[in-house]
C-alpha cells in the first residue's frame, strides 16, 4: 500500500505532511518504520528490505521535500517532521511500531521514542545525535542545496559516508540513493571524481 502526498496547495509547516509513504510486509507483522538521512530516499534501505520485510511490515517514508513528498515553507522542526511520522502511523492504522533512523532519521526517532513512547515499542538509532552542532554549517549546507542543488553537496556527502575504495561507487549509483535522482549523470560525475581522486 502506498500514500501519495496531499493535493492542493501548501500548508505552514507546523501542521504535519502527508508524506510519500509504502507499507509493505506479510499481514499481521509487526511494522518497522525506516527513517532516512537528509538529502536521501527511502531506497537508502534496499539493501535491507529483503531481510528486513520477512519478519516486518516495512514502513518506509519520505522527508518533507525529498521523494515527492511536499515541502511547504519552513525551517521545519524535528518535532514537526516527527509529527509527519505520526500522521503517517495514524494514515496506515498503525497504533504501535518500532523504528530504525539513520540520522535525521535516527533524530525523528528519538522524539518519536521520547515524546509519544506509547507508539514507538523498540529505537534503533543509526550515525545519529541527539544535537548535531554547529547549526551554522547546516545552514550553510541547505543555503548550498537551495543555490546550486544536491549535487553541489555530493562530494561531501560521500566523502563522510564512504572510503575511497572504488567498489563502493557500485553500491552508490545502484541504489540511487541521493533524494535528486534527476540529475542522476552530474551526481555519477562527481561521485567518480571523489572516489577516484
Amino acid at each position: 500500500m502506498t500514500l501519495p502526498p496531499t493535493a492542493g496547495g501548501k500548508r505552514p509547516s507546523s501542521m504535519p505532511e502527508r508524506l510519500v509513504a509504502s507499507l509493505e510486509g506479510p499481514a499481521g507483522a509487526p511494522v518497522l518504520v525506516l527513517g532516512n538521512s537528509l538529502g536521501t530516499t527511502r531506497e537508502i534501505w534496499e539493501p535491507q528490505v529483503a531481510v528486513l520485510g520477512e519478519r516486518f511490515r516495512l514502513l518506509r517514508y519520505e522527508h518533507r521535500g525529498h521523494g515527492g513528498s511536499p515541502a511547504p515553507s519552513g525551517p521545519y522542526t524535528i518535532a514537526e517532521l516527527a509529527a509527519d511520522v505520526l500522521r503517517l502511523l495514524d494514515d496506515f492504522g498503525v497504533h504501535t511500531a518500532s523504528y530504525c533512523g539513520i540520522s535525521l532519521g535516527g533524530m525523528i526517532g528519538m522524539w518519536l521514542a521520547a515524546s509519544a513512547p506509547e507508539r514507538i515499542d523498540a529505537l534503533g538509532l543509526c550515525c545519529t545525535s541527539a544535537c548535531l552542532p554547529p547549526a551554522e554549517a547546516w545552514l550553510d549546507r541547505a543555503a548550498q542545496v537551495r543555490s546550486a542543488g544536491l549535487v553541489s553537496i555530493s562530494r561531501q556527502v560521500v566523502g563522510r559516508w564512504f572510503t575511497r575504495r572504488r567498489e563502493q561507487l557500485r553500491v552508490i549509483l545502484g541504489g540511487a540513493h541521493l533524494a535528486n535522482v534527476s540529475h542522476a549523470a552530474e551526481v555519477s560525475a562527481a561521485l567518480m571524481a571523489h572516489l577516484t581522486g
